[in-house]
């Protein structure tokens, strides 16, 4: 065993070591400071030669400080107990009972001589104790949670983290043996209790599922069962079975498009764990099974003009599936517009949702822009600029079930070409011929009246019409509508009037246009008051080109210069 002397002359050793240490870190400082100058400070010469300097010096006398007050305390101890051996020398030879009590009486002289050290090495060591105990307590807690126990017939089966999760464990075991015994379904009602436990213990529930099932005491296996939206569809021994049916089905939807989303409509899970061998199927029914289909029921709004055969046919069912699916359908009665019938049919097992993005051409509707004019006569409605559609580049994001397009959301749309509003003239003017010269027609050509109505001019006593012509020939002259109104006639006419248009003006005021060289309107037409409707011409039984005017009140032809201004 060393002596306590050896052991002082090791520590004086140490901490001689430790001062060259430090003294060859200065020294390396200091050619690190030297590279660093003639490297890559060399153009801040004088400045940073000073501030280096400074620094290295302040450096310097700073950890010579440090080293000072962090050895002193080490120091003093060692000459402390120097000072002690070489006392408890000096009493060889006295009894032991007053060499311990020479040594307790040096003891205490050094305590009170050092008191400040040893406030110095509490003040450190109190820390570093308190930090090393919160370390300890945070370690034991980041590894303990609470848990709830699972207790059945007085026995901890599990821990799980919460109730809810136990729960759904039940809820699982019950569907994985659901088929076991219909007559006498399972049962299982633990009790709970929360404690502190170690969190590499705590289950989910697919653990719990399995720790319950093995307490059931039925035959049990390892399998793989699918779950659809939480319930249970099928299990079975052939493990590896299920998920490549998934990928087909998932598989069989795809297009290839770079940012397609192609997943199951409803949450599709699979589960590896143990389950009754009543209820686990073989790889190729399980399979056949979820990529079968089932029947669904729906729902058909009978529209106007609906027959139930042919809503059968529409739907793809029969009519006698129809009528059994609906009795009395076949009755009128019952078979009233907006009203639904039942509808069954097949849907698959698995619905898969496709989300892709698409772009199209879609077209932009155009606007009716509306005018109202006193030409036209009140209650009609004239196009005079056609409606154009335009054009949109469109992109969107568009969702797919089974291939059916069930939403559509547009990510941006770009016109390319711009619609052309369509222009609609209403008419507002109105005929009144109660009273004479009230100004509602105009006349429907230029020129000067050839002939008068009735027999003014003594050739005719049948003339129930004004002649206009034109001096130099009226061939060709344009002939415009006296009035707003509707054409009704515009052809030949072989009882003498020639080419013939006919207008009407409504309240059973109509206006004739006799003798024309060609014809500008047809039947249908709305026009306008003013607007030209043909051309002056000597058609018919004629002795020159002249337009023959008439107008006729409730079928009766009228003098026309009573409404001419």
């Amino acid at each position: 065993m060393n002596s306590p002397k050896s052991d002082g002359f090791q520590l004086a050793a140490f901490f001689a070591w430790l001062g060259e240490l430090v003294l060859y870190l200065c020294k390396g400082m200091r050619v690190g400071l030297r590279w660093i100058y003639h490297n890559t400070l060399r153009h801040y010469k004088r400045r940073i030669v000073v501030l280096s300097k400074r620094a290295y010096r302040r450096g310097k006398r700073a950890l010579l400080r440090f080293w000072q007050r962090f050895t002193e305390p080490f120091h003093k101890t060692a000459d402390g107990w120097r000072v002690v051996r070489q006392k408890m020398a000096s009493t060889k030879g006295l009894p032991f009972r007053q060499r311990m009590s020479f040594l307790s009486d040096a003891m205490q002289d050094g305590f009170h001589t050092n008191a400040g050290l040893v406030r110095s090495v509490v003040n450190i060591l109190l820390p570093v104790a308190a930090a090393v105990i919160l370390a300890v307590v945070l370690l034991v807690v980041c590894q303990t949670n609470s848990g709830v126990n699972v207790i059945y017939n007085g026995q901890v089966i599990g821990v799980v983290s919460t109730e809810a999760q136990a729960n759904q464990a039940i809820r699982m075991v019950q569907s994985r043996m659901v088929l076991n015994d219909g007559d006498d379904p399972f049962t299982f009602e633990p009790t709970y209790s929360i404690d502190y436990v170690d969190s590499t213990a705590i289950m989910d529930e697919y653990q719990l599922a399995d720790q319950i099932i093995r307490l059931s005491g039925d035959a049990i296996a390892e399998g793989e069962g699918l779950y659809v939206d939480g319930r249970f569809f099928g299990a079975t021994q052939d493990l590896g079975t299920i998920q490549p049916v998934l990928d087909q089905l998932l598989d069989s939807q795809r297009t290839g498009a770079e940012d397609e989303e192609v997943a199951f409509a409803q949450s599709v899970e699979v589960v590896t764990g143990l389950y009754p061998t009543a209820n686990l199927q073989s790889g190729e029914d399980l399979a056949a099974a979820i990529a079968g289909t089932t029947q669904e029921d729906t729902y058909y709004t009978i529209q106007d003009g609906d027959t139930p055969s042919g809503v059968a046919d529409a739907l793809g069912i029969s009519y006698d599936q129809l009528l059994a699916l609906n009795p009395g359908c076949d009755q009128p009665q019952n078979f009233i517009s907006g009203q639904q019938l039942l509808v069954t049919k097949a849907v698959p097992v698995l619905s898969v949702q496709v989300t892709r993005t698409i772009s199209y051409q879609q077209e932009i509707p155009y606007e009716t822009e509306t005018t109202n004019s006193s030409l036209y006569l009140q209650g009609t409605n004239k196009v005079t600029r056609e409606g154009q559609n335009g054009l949109a580049d469109v992109t969107a994001r568009a969702t797919y079930i089974n291939g059916v397009e069930v939403s559509r959301t547009v990510i941006s749309s770009t016109t390319v070409q711009e619609p052309v509003n369509e222009q609609v003239t209403v008419g507002t003017g109105t005929v009144d011929v109660s009273s004479g010269g009230s100004g509602s027609f105009i006349w429907p050509m230029s020129g000067y009246v050839s002939s008068e109505y009735g027999d003014s001019d003594g050739r005719s006593s049948n003339h129930r019409g004004m002649d206009i012509a034109r001096y130099g020939g009226a061939t060709g002259a344009p002939i415009y509508a006296s009035a707003g109104g509707r054409v009704i006639y515009a052809t030949y006419n072989s009882g003498g009037y020639g080419r013939l248009v006919k207008i009407d003006h409504g309240n059973g005021v109509q206006t004739w246009y006799a003798h024309c060289n060609t014809l500008l309107v047809s039947v249908g037409d709305v026009v306008a008051q003013g607007q030209q409707i043909a051309t002056a011409g000597s058609t018919g039984n004629v002795t020159g080109p002249h337009l023959h005017f008439e107008v006729v009140v409730n079928g009766v032809k009228v003098n026309p210069r009573r409404y001419l201004p």
